[in-house]
């Protein structure tokens, strides 16, 4: 689906305050040959049959569990209110910046879609809705990504809470992003395309073996060219239940405010934002005179040392980012308690045998994070800056 398709879903018109054209979206969904049948609405679970097979079974899972987090009507519908609240929710996690008036058309519009003259949404409803977003913002018919993007949803716009057994209070356990950096060698037949959340890093040395010290500074996107080390990375919500204490009492998720879901995208800025923040420290340091056989050259000793340096000991880095209200955002490397900078990301990105001073770091192929940098820009929305 190419940008234009996705300006002129009705989301978008919404944002251009124009009136969605509910129709044009129908059809192209209907057109689509990884769809799902209508079934008569009867204000239950019942899930739509699927047309292609047991692959599908996890896209409903995906929507079954973001439909049980809604209060429900007593025939088991959802209230206009309660599925307007949903809307806005998604909204700040893929359009961050609408004004409070864009979200509340946002929300109106997506009601009339979804629900036409009916009085409350059905799970039939909803379940055609949520697969319709999804592959919309996936770009994609694949079960599992389908099924990723609405967990991603489902995580971002909710948090977990653990009741205590003997007091039966609930405590929130705070949020977390994961960001995954990994380094690849080799030349690519596709060149990533210009993105807020792509940069590359330049690096210099100077100095006499065994001793060198190596200078980085944030380059331009426009020199992207083919040999250059490639340093691809992914961001994930994490799911906090997983890692939560549950012998005390029960976990449960509960709709995140409005204010304090965390946008696509938000964290690996705040990453990147620490790199920038740690290469305006000063040069890096190399000391290679305990290395044998000694390194071909000063740049592969430095990818040697600072891979070393990393907890996977290898060309990647992974990354738990605290987005949580009250709590300062920050990236620390997981395995360790030190704050993500510019050395943790030359180790993971210069790689083995590549002789360019040049990494380039930008989201895995076909991230959904291209798709929501150009879309956020074709509707002139702005995406909050890490600071």
């Amino acid at each position: 689906m190419g940008l234009s398709e996705y300006l002129s879903c009705p989301h978008f018109e919404v944002v251009a305050g124009q009136a969605p054209v509910v129709q044009s979206l129908d059809r192209q969904a209907d057109d689509e040959a990884h769809d799902w049948a209508d079934v008569a609405s009867s204000g239950n679970t019942a899930v739509p049959k699927a047309t292609v097979g047991a692959e599908d079974l996890k896209v409903q899972a995906a929507v079954l569990r973001i439909w049980d987090l809604f209060t429900k009507e007593q025939d088991s519908s959802v209230c206009r209110e309660e599925y307007g609240n949903f809307v806005k929710r998604v909204g700040r996690v893929l359009l961050p910046g609408l004004s409070p008036e864009q979200e509340q058309v946002l929300a109106a519009n997506t009601w009339n879609e979804g629900v036409g003259n009916a009085a409350n949404l059905t799970f039939a409803n909803f379940f055609q809705a949520a697969t319709r977003l999804a592959k919309m913002w996936t770009d994609s018919q694949s079960a599992d990504i389908l099924a990723a993007f609405l967990e991603e949803i489902r995580l971002r716009v909710t948090r977990a809470r653990v009741q205590s057994s003997d007091t039966g209070e609930e405590t929130e356990i705070p949020e977390t992003i994961h960001l995954h950096f990994e380094g690849q060698n080799g030349n690519l037949d596709w060149m990533p395309p210009e993105s807020e959340f792509m940069t590359s890093i330049v690096v210099e040395w100077k100095g006499k073996a065994p001793l060198y010290q190596f200078e980085a500074m944030v380059g331009n996107e426009s020199f992207v060219q083919t040999g250059s080390n490639y340093c691809w990375y992914t961001e994930t919500a994490h799911d906090a239940v997983a890692d939560a204490d549950v012998k005390d009492g029960a976990v449960r998720r509960v709709w995140a405010d409005l204010d304090s879901i965390t946008p696509l995208g938000r964290a690996v800025l705040i990453a990147l934002q620490q790199v920038s923040d740690s290469i305006q420290a000063g040069p890096i340091d190399i000391d290679l005179s305990d290395m044998q056989p000694a390194p071909e050259s000063p740049m592969d000793g430095a990818r040697i040392l600072l891979s070393s340096m990393l907890p996977s000991r290898d060309s990647n880095v992974a990354l738990t980012v605290n987005t949580g209200k009250g709590a300062r955002a920050r990236a620390t490397v997981q395995g360790s308690d030190h704050e993500f900078g510019i050395q943790d990301l030359l180790g993971a990105g210069l790689t083995k045998g590549n002789k360019s001073n040049t990494v380039i770091v930008a989201p895995v192929q076909n991230s959904m994070l291209y798709k929501l940098d150009l879309v956020r820009r074709g509707v002139q929305l702005a995406q909050p800056r890490a600071a």
